[in-house]
């Protein structure tokens, strides 16, 4: 786990530099892919913070 989203859900860091998001506000839920690596991710959540200013 690295990062959460502020209502409870999850992301990880797979293998292969995937990331996943947990379905449900739980360590114990399922985990679905995100996005394929951890630079994708990191991207789109810059895209996001510039959207907000």
């Amino acid at each position: 786990m690295f990062a959460g989203d502020g209502g409870g859900h999850l992301f990880a860091l797979a293998c292969y530099g995937r990331v996943r998001r947990s379905t449900i506000a739980s360590w114990f839920g399922q985990f679905d892919l995100a996005v394929p690596s951890l630079q994708e991710f990191l991207d789109g959540l810059g895209r996001r913070i510039r959207g907000q200013l």
